[in-house]
């Protein structure tokens, strides 16, 4: 099996080999049914993804090469989002620290208020006892004015029925049997 080129040979390869590599390729250009040099050919025709034309790597270092960049460009990346994540988890433990100091400020508040309408509601019900005694005392009060007032006035009635004589005494009399 000869490999037939498109393209006119013009250039020459050799290599040196140590003698059991020589028997050795011998052997299998001869198990190939080829010259050595076709089979070394062939060899290279068969394979020319191993070794890149331009850059001499093997393509398996290339794509180990690019994997590498990939995990490296990863790596930054996830790098970047833990930094940004602890800068997050630190404002929003600086943010609940001062909304829970805000909130201890505002319970203070609240218990001072609670202590505050606690002591309005004892002066309140102060004021409404003072209220009630002050009304049951006018009511008192003006119900004894007026029974004085009118003891007084019946007084100087007699007084006054009394100067008169004896028209008096019988006014007195008829003023007696008019009150029962």
């Amino acid at each position: 099996m000869m490999i037939q080129n498109e393209q006119f040979r013009n250039s020459t390869v050799s290599f040196r080999t140590t003698s059991a590599h020589k028997i050795q390729l011998n052997k299998l250009a001869e198990a190939s049914s080829m010259p050595t040099s076709e089979y070394l050919l062939h060899l290279t025709s068969l394979h020319p993804h191993v070794i890149d034309k331009m850059s001499g790597e093997t393509i398996k270092e290339q794509q180990l090469r690019e994997e590498v960049r990939k995990l490296q460009r990863r790596v930054t990346k996830l790098e970047t989002d833990l930094e940004n994540a602890d800068l997050r988890i630190e404002i929003e433990q600086s943010a609940l620290t001062q909304k829970i100091q805000t909130i201890s400020k505002l319970e203070l508040e609240v218990k001072q208020k609670d202590a505050e309408i606690q002591g309005l509601r004892v002066t309140s019900n102060k004021m409404k006892e003072i209220h009630r005694s002050q009304l049951s005392i006018g009511n008192k009060i003006p119900d004894k004015n007026q029974e004085v007032a009118k003891q007084k006035k019946l007084e100087s009635d007699e007084y006054v029925l009394a100067g008169l004589g004896l028209a008096g005494v019988l006014a007195i009399a008829f003023k007696a049997v008019l009150k029962r």
